[in-house]
């Protein structure tokens, strides 16, 4: 009982223990906390503006124009292209679907959400949460992969395992592209070169996982059953 109690005491001192933050976020926070401070960008560009997403949303969702289209989009027969949505009701509204991720990940759902609406990271990638809880970020910085390699290796204070993984550019050629690649007791994260020429790049990728969220995945591609067998 002592060692099961202590058990307990171990993991919620680990639960409660905060990585380093990210633009302002760090992984495991709430999707309170995230959308407590996650802005849109300007109308004309990818700054910051003061107006929070959620307050964004609740606006653009409270919108009578979209209520209509709403309401009578749930009348009309599914587009032969996009059976799963209303017909035209994203076109017209093209916010509205990332609005309705962001209203479900506040109730508590599982969703992926683009960084438009989290402007604080920049305008490239996205967010997703798990359990109520902020799992994933993926971004792309403005900067050079050598420059995101040695900030990331300042910000977690360890050198990153490196390698190179060759892709072909749209054109056929292929290259080599550079990986780093850190593993910590609470982080996982991976930033990519993306290569779009010998002489050209574009920014790298970078993914940050909570830990745990990545060791589940491998437990289940390893007990998964062979789809051959």
């Amino acid at each position: 009982m002592k060692t099961l109690l202590a058990l307990f005491i171990l993991a919620a001192a680990a639960y409660g223990q905060a990585g380093p933050a990210f633009k302002g976020h760090r992984i495991g926070e709430s999707v309170d906390e995230f959308f407590n401070t996650a802005h849109m960008p300007t109308p004309g560009g990818t700054a910051v503006s003061g107006q929070l997403s959620r307050d964004y949303c609740q606006e653009y969702l409270a919108d009578p124009a979209y209520l209509s289209a709403a309401a009578k989009s749930e009348h009309e027969k599914p587009h032969r292209w996009h059976p799963v949505r209303p017909n035209e009701l994203y076109g017209k509204f093209p916010d509205a679907e990332s609005c309705l991720a962001i209203r479900a990940a506040l109730a508590g759902k599982d969703v992926t959400i683009g960084l438009r609406f989290a402007a604080d990271f920049g305008s490239g990638g996205q967010v997703a949460f798990r359990d109520g809880r902020l799992m994933v970020i993926e971004m792309t910085p403005p900067v050079s992969y050598e420059d995101a390699v040695s900030d990331m290796a300042q910000k977690l204070g360890a050198a990153p395992q490196q390698s190179r993984k060759e892709v072909q550019n749209a054109y056929g050629a292929t290259l080599a592209c550079r990986a780093a690649v850190w593993e910590t007791r609470l982080l996982a994260v991976t930033i990519e070169e993306n290569l779009s020429s010998e002489d050209a790049d574009f920014p790298p990728t970078v993914r940050i996982t909570e830990s745990a969220l990545l060791e589940s995945a491998r437990r289940r591609q390893i007990t998964r059953p062979n789809s051959f067998d």
